[in-house]
């Protein structure tokens, strides 16, 4: 019995869906020469006449893949149609970075030790797969995706890349609708824990320090984007 192949439109979908959870940004382009199917640009090694790298997956042979300067060198998963999008952008965002797509390594999101991660607030976007909020870390031996916004609950997901076969953890949070935009416990716990640190029964968190060195990164990320994009350093305290 023949698998019956994803649809144009099917395909199209999973690619934006993997697209927005990925650590770097990036821009989707059709391929208007073959599967006329949107793939995600990595970016441009050489000149302007040069090929991108490229992620996609394909109608006839869905399996998600990687081609480095237009099929030089093509890198396949496992993963197929309908594979998780978090698990997905695990795989393409480790294997970029590992061949050094310039989508993936241009970007302030690369750490010293090669942990990439996005923190994404796309204010007034609450449509799905499109979160409001977003929080996406990307680690050597698993990653963690988490999406929430006001009025519509949340989830987070978390893959172990080091365990074969091993499900992800995937973790649903209820919508809270207490209070302004939903935020009416939050703000309860908030002015709680005020109050403890007003009467000395718990310290600041986040604390003084904390708060200066997200001033530090602050003035760092202007200071790149000045500079036309360069990367900087972030100013010890």
């Amino acid at each position: 019995m023949n698998t019956p192949q994803p649809t144009i439109r099917a395909v199209d979908a999973h690619v934006q869906r993997v697209a927005a959870l990925l650590p770097f940004p990036v821009q989707l382009d059709a391929d208007m020469g073959g599967t006329f199917t949107l793939q995600i640009d990595l970016g441009r090694r050489g000149g302007v006449d040069d090929p991108h790298d490229t992620a996609g997956i394909d109608p006839e042979d869905p399996r998600w893949w990687i081609d480095i300067e237009g099929g030089h060198k093509t890198l396949v998963s496992d993963f197929a149609d309908d594979a998780d999008p978090a698990a997905v952008a695990s795989w393409i965002a480790h294997t970029a970075l590992k061949e050094q797509c310039p989508a993936a390594v241009s970007g302030p999101e690369q750490f010293a030790g090669g942990t990439i991660a996005r923190v994404m607030g796309t204010y007034g976007v609450v449509h799905q797969p499109m979160s409001m909020y977003g929080l996406g870390l990307y680690g050597t031996e698993g990653s963690l995706v988490a999406r929430f916004g006001d009025y519509v609950g949340g989830d987070m997901r978390v893959v172990f890349d080091r365990i074969p076969g091993q499900r992800e953890l995937r973790l649903e949070f209820e919508p809270e609708t207490n209070g302004a935009y939903g935020h009416g416990q939050t703000l309860i716990k908030m002015l709680r824990h005020l109050e403890a640190c007003i009467e000395g029964r718990e310290e600041p968190t986040p604390s003084v320090v904390d708060g200066a060195q997200t001033i530090l990164v602050g003035d760092a990320v202007w200071r790149s984007i000045r500079s036309g994009g360069n990367l900087v350093e972030v100013e010890a305290l």
